[in-house]
């Protein structure tokens, strides 16, 4: 169960890159999933590993990568 659980938690930061402008139909489908809006064929979005699963799936889906963590720059 505790397997399950972390499937659909929200804690994978993700840039998506679309291949392609979306239709309306295709950006409807990332709300249910998670993500709020794209940005030209840009997103970023906090996702679960099923989410993240099912966009990979999508045709019009070039690339999903990781967020990194920023530190600043110093001395």
């Amino acid at each position: 169960m505790a397997e399950s659980t972390a499937k659909d938690d929200r804690n994978l930061t993700v840039f998506i890159h679309a291949n392609r402008d979306l239709n309306q139909a295709e950006a409807a489908e990332l709300g249910p999933l998670g993500v709020d809006q794209m940005k030209g064929q840009i997103a970023t979005a906090t996702l679960s590993p099923t989410a993240i699963d099912k966009l990979s799936h999508k045709p019009w889906v070039r690339s999903i990568k990781l967020s990194q963590k920023r530190r600043p720059l110093g001395n």
